[in-house]
């Protein structure tokens, strides 16, 4: 297993080194470090997150007026494929793609995700950046969805 700092340096060269592309060796260290998929590879990759906002309380206040208080917002949040961490990376592993995404971003910020995708035999084809939409609905509710989009091709160095 690679050391967390080495993994974590790793992926930063990935993300934020070269705009265009990214060494093949550094997809290839971030692929051995993760586990092996175990029988959760047949179930299929399931995840959402849900915001809503907390509740508020409003009243009057002396010398203040009308005063309203806001809870803190609930968030639901589930993902099938489990994940690990390394500094500021949440790093998982799919059927045959590694997914980076930020630890601090929520999961539809555009350019806070890339996956690095592979052949059935693991060998680096791609990289992709997540992108998002959003569907305004009736009633300020809206869908927001996010897709991966090509990003950066792998060379040798």
């Amino acid at each position: 297993m690679t050391d967390r700092f080495h993994l974590a340096a790793t992926v930063d060269r990935l993300i934020y080194g070269d705009e265009e592309t990214f060494r093949t060796e550094d997809a290839l260290t971030v692929l051995d470090a993760m586990p092996k998929p175990t029988w959760r590879r047949f179930l299929p990759d399931i995840g959402f997150e849900m915001k809503s906002p907390g509740r508020s309380s409003s009243g009057a206040a002396a010398g203040f007026g009308n005063v309203t208080v806001r809870g803190e917002d609930r968030h639901v949040e589930f993902d099938s494929r489990g994940y690990i961490r390394v500094g500021q990376w949440k790093l998982s592993r799919g059927h045959r793609y590694i997914d980076i995404e930020q630890v601090a971003a929520d999961s539809l910020d555009d350019g806070r995700s890339a996956r690095i995708n592979f052949t059935i035999r693991w060998n680096v084809i791609d990289m992709e950046i997540k992108v998002a939409s959003y569907w305004p609905l009736p009633g300020g509710v809206g869908i927001q969805i996010g897709k991966f989009v090509p990003w950066k091709k792998p060379s040798e160095d």
